[in-house]
């Protein structure tokens, strides 16, 4: 796509600059330096990537390129077709109506002018025929490669290395097998870890696999079985296992059942002794009943029924003594406080009749005499109680000896009865008693301890077993590990090798990259007019390799003289827009390097290029304005004073 115009407001020493570039196939800017000819080489580079050489150099941000006393900036680029391309400072601002595009806008932008795959800086590299030498020689290989559109796939991997090769990379993660000569920095350092890691594994592996041993842990016999086999023998002796455990705990619990039942025999037998003794005992008791006893406690019970009769009536005499002698000592104690308060009584209703006391002293002496009879009253209560409390003493004194010779007569008289009724009890015991020890002699005899004791020893045997086969099991897998990590050792070592810089992979990676590259620059180099020079490009583990191949022998390029590097420059820049595919315009700056009669040769050359690009653009930094062109290939423009001069072949504007 063609560059009509670039515009520049604000931009470093421009306030408002509109640059023409299709006034002819080549653009000639000339002016003193400082004039603002780099300015322009800059805003393109801005405009197209958003970054800049000058910037990029300095560390220095977009707002530095800002003019001094401005607050903002943009670069328009007028393309064919009416389209116009907008970046601002900041971002994003109106130019002129224009919207200027954002970072987030480059892919589309460069979709629009023909560069999609591209990255920035492999525009700006190609923007610049001096860019491409200022690199390193890796850095140059990598963008070489890029912009060539080389590719380092899935397929390109499985052609050069194995499938477990492959399979290691595709552990470490996803994107290590695609991309430029990048990857294989990447995939070095991955490698080279990888390969310490697995060594650092083998060696603990190592170590337990001998801790383990190398010879099988299995009896002899089952070492030449099959896996399956011993699978299957194990599942075999599992199942013997639970069946052996389940017949001992069975045989424990009829062992215990015997002892328990060994137990209580010996108990029974002690219990019916025991019943058989009380028995005798009790037979030894008479039976016949005792007459005189009987009569003897009748009579007793009759007399102490009359005695409680008695007591009683007492108790009930008593009971209404107290209550009168508690009457009595109520009135005496009320005469008592109004014979020793009669002040206080006169006018208040008296005690006994109620009516109001007028002369209390005129009232004292009947209530004296009430008060005597009182006393003598209480004294006879006093007495009389006195000697009820001594009858029921005397009462309550022979009811007890009654009562206890009763309870004498009692056993007496019931003895006999006891001993019969406890004879009968003694005897359906012992029946019991008997029938138990009857029906435990017609038990199963109890199962020994040698039973056990073997059907333990069979259970061990088992559980040795299943453990050997554990710990052959682990054993097998120890040393299986251990030698899947020294397999896995060997094949990083051999990797790593292919992957570093004396490997074969990275000059392989490059190679069809830098052949295209070196065909399309000695081309270019022969068209600028290097007749008797060859470019030799190629790729290495320190990266690109430049080499100018003189009859005298090989020049690295920086080496050269200025001219001779100005020209290499111009070639790879063409060669690298060439192979890239990308319709870029051919910028030549420093052309003052080249003495006049090769700037006359330089200029003579560059119409055989305009077919390869849609500008060409040169910057010559003079002091005075330069000729007029004498061919329509040309337009001169003359930088003075920030303002534009344009000459074409045709007329002078």
């Amino acid at each position: 796509m063609k560059i009509e115009s670039i515009a520049l407001k604000n931009f470093r020493c421009h306030a408002d600059l509109r640059v023409p570039l299709n006034l002819a196939p080549i653009t000639v800017i000339g002016g003193e330096n400082g004039a603002g000819k780099t300015s322009i080489l800059a805003g393109l580079e801005y405009v197209l990537t958003g970054r800049c050489h000058w910037t990029d150099g300095r560390g220095a941000g977009a707002d530095t390129l800002i003019r001094h006393g401005a607050g903002k900036a943009a670069v328009s680029l007028e393309l064919d077709g009416d389209s116009q391309v907008v970046r601002t400072i900041p971002n994003a601002l109106v130019f002129d109506g224009a919207v200027g595009v954002l970072k987030d806008d480059q892919v589309v932008l460069f979709k629009q002018l023909g560069l999609e795959g591209a990255a920035t800086d492999q525009v700006l590299a190609a923007l610049n025929c001096g860019n491409f030498l200022d690199l390193s020689p890796q850095d140059q290989q990598t963008l070489l490669f890029r912009a060539t559109g080389g590719k380092i796939d899935d397929a390109w991997w499985r052609q050069r290395l194995g499938e477990t090769e492959i399979g290691l990379i595709e552990q470490a993660g996803p994107g290590l097998l695609e991309g430029g000569p990048e990857v294989l920095d990447a995939l070095y350092g991955w490698g080279y870890e990888a390969r310490r890691d697995a060594k650092q594994d083998l060696e603990v592996a190592d170590r337990k696999a001998k801790e383990l041993g190398k010879k099988s842990l299995l009896p002899e016999a089952a070492r030449t079985t099959t896996e399956e086999e011993l699978a299957k023998a194990v599942e075999g002796v599992r199942a013997q296992l639970l069946k052996l455990r389940s017949e001992r705990d069975e045989t424990l619990k009829a062992m215990g059942a015997a002892e328990g039942r060994k137990g209580e025999t010996q108990r029974l037998e002690a219990d019916k002794g025991s019943l058989e003794r009380q028995i005798a005992e009790q037979a030894q008791v008479g039976v016949e009943p005792n007459e005189e006893a009987e009569g003897r406690m009748e009579e007793l019970r009759v007399e102490g029924e009359k005695l409680e009769a008695q007591i009683g009536q007492v108790t009930a005499e008593l009971a209404d003594l107290a209550a009168q002698e508690r009457i009595a000592t109520e009135h005496r104690d009320q005469i008592q406080r109004l014979l020793n308060n009669l002040d206080q009584w006169k006018g208040q209703p008296c005690p006994t009749c109620g009516r109001p006391i007028e002369q209390p002293e005129l009232f004292a002496e009947p209530k004296q005499e009430v008060l005597g009879k009182r006393e003598e009253e209480l004294v006879g209560l006093a007495e009389r109680m006195g000697q009820l409390g001594e009858a029921k003493t005397t009462h309550q004194a022979r009811l007890r000896e009654i009562n206890d010779e009763r309870t004498e007569l009692q056993s007496v008289i019931k003895t006999p009865k006891v001993a019969a009724k406890q004879v009968e009890s003694l005897q359906a015991d012992l029946s019991r008693v008997e029938s138990r020890l009857k029906g435990l002699q017609g038990v199963d005899e109890a199962p020994s301890q040698e039973k056990v004791d073997g059907i333990e020893a069979r259970i061990r045997n088992g559980e040795a077993l299943l453990e050997s086969v554990d710990r052959e099991v682990d054993r097998k897998a120890a040393w299986d590990e251990r030698d899947k990590l020294d397999g896995t050792v060997a094949i990083l070592e051999e990797l790593v090798k292919k992957l570093g810089p004396k490997g074969g992979l990275r000059a392989e990676a490059v190679t069809d990259a830098t052949d295209r590259f070196t065909e399309a620059a000695n081309e270019a180099f022969r068209v600028l007019g290097a007749q008797d020079k060859l470019v030799d490009i190629h790729g290495s583990d320190k990266g690109l390799s430049v080499v100018v191949q003189v009859p005298g022998g090989a020049v690295p390029a920086a080496n050269l003289s200025g001219s001779e590097r100005l020209r290499l420059s111009l070639a790879l820049q063409h060669a690298l827009i060439q192979v890239a595919g990308w319709e870029l315009p051919l910028v030549i700056d420093e052309v003052e390097r080249l003495d006049k009669e090769n700037r006359r040769f330089l200029f003579s050359l560059l119409p055989n290029l305009e077919d390869a690009h849609p500008n060409i653009l040169v910057l010559v930094s003079t002091s005075d304005p330069l000729p007029a062109p004498t061919s329509p290939d040309f337009a001169v423009l003359d930088l003075r004073d920030g303002q534009l001069t344009v000459q074409t072949a045709e007329k002078e504007s």
